[in-house]
């Protein structure tokens, strides 16, 4: 949008009068064009409406999740740019634009202190708009909405045989991850026996083979850490109130935590979740749950290798999943998404991405 042209001094005078008591916050429409290229780029124009005859300055004060950012030669113009790993699957990302219309309108120095001081107290009475306005963009590169790969990820596939689900699933994720054997769960559970707890101070991760009480999944970034060659993350969908309370996840929130997912497997990354047996056994067709959990119970961990949003289908290794003859079924199990996701909710999107570590240069 081109600069407004220079006033008479009374009209520059009226219009930072009008400025201070009566102002009109900026707007904008933004509009997104088609995705070009190999990397599917997508220029947004802001289309930005001063609204006060100042001119509009824009401001990224939250970027994309999963894709760069760069702003055009024309004021509110941006191309964004989606992760090379996001190119084939495609992916929904968003971003924050903040616009002012205040920043020419503010004179310098002591004047232009006084004339905030006004101008807030004009916003607080409700006669002035606020400078300011923040305007969320949001954007879809499509693609094949597959993301992760279901064959590569079963041959990392383990199985358990005490109450340490979320040990093995950390060592098929290692192994996916780092594209190496998957340690052995005698190791797993040595290491975690003999390594505190960050979860519960003064215990250790896992306390014994013959008792139902399992890792926690905050301590397994911990674990993995310390002994392979790996990054791991934990995340949840939940967050905490100025009381400390815990919230429970939104639409929103749970949307994030899948969308997350889905870029870390196409990044080549894997991914532990813990969900409700009960959910999602039951669905499951052959398989054997247990019946003494409540529904909304997260008591098992497992190893995400794909989402296939195409199919509506998520792929598990399942490492304790057995049908009615007490055979093992879950080396890259198939659940339906809206019962993957259903399971996953019983933890608030519980979640622990693991990295192979990148080699550090010597300089």
């Amino acid at each position: 949008m081109p600069s407004a042209k220079p006033l008479s001094p009374f009209a520059e005078l009226a219009r930072r009068w009008a400025y201070v008591y009566f102002n009109r916050a900026p707007s904008a429409s933004p509009e997104t064009g088609p995705q070009t290229g190999d990397n599917k780029q997508i220029v947004i124009d802001m289309n930005g409406q001063s609204n006060n005859g100042y001119d509009v300055t824009y401001t990224v004060t939250s970027g994309p999740r999963y894709g760069t950012l760069i702003a055009g030669d024309e004021p509110g113009t941006y191309t964004y740019i989606v992760d090379p790993a996001l190119v084939r699957p495609g992916m929904q990302d968003s971003f924050v634009i903040t616009l002012d219309n205040g920043a020419q309108a503010v004179r310098p120095g002591l004047a232009g202190v006084l004339q905030k001081q006004r101008h807030d107290r004009a916003v607080e009475k409700g006669f002035a708009q606020a400078d300011t306005v923040e305007q969320l963009v949001t954007i879809r590169v499509l693609g094949d909405g597959v993301f992760g790969d279901v064959d590569e990820g079963s041959k990392y596939w383990v199985s358990q045989s005490f109450s340490n689900c979320a040990l093995q699933a950390s060592a098929s994720a290692i192994g996916i991850a780092t594209k190496t054997t998957p340690p052995t769960e005698a190791e797993m559970v040595y290491l975690a026996k003999t390594t505190g707890s960050v979860y519960r101070p003064g215990s250790m991760i896992f306390l014994d083979e013959n008792i139902d009480e399992g890792a926690a999944t905050q301590d397994l970034p911990t674990l993995m850490e310390q002994y392979f060659n790996v990054t791991a993350t934990y995340s949840t969908g939940a967050t905490v109130d100025e009381n400390g309370d815990t919230v429970l996840p939104t639409t929103l929130d749970a949307q994030r935590q899948l969308r997350d997912l889905e870029a870390a497997l196409a990044q080549g990354k894997s991914a532990v979740v813990i969900y409700s047996t009960n959910i999602v056994w039951t669905a499951v067709a052959g398989s054997a749950p247990e019946g003494q959990d409540g529904y909304f119970t997260l008591d098992h961990a497992a190893v995400v290798t794909e989402v296939d949003l195409a199919n509506g289908v998520v792929y598990v290794n399942d490492s304790s999943m057995t049908d009615d003859d007490g055979q093992l079924i879950g080396r890259g199990k198939k659940l339906p998404i809206g019962v993957f996701l259903s399971g996953w909710q019983a933890s608030n999107y519980d979640m622990v991405i693991v990295a192979a570590r990148t080699p550090s240069v010597e300089v």
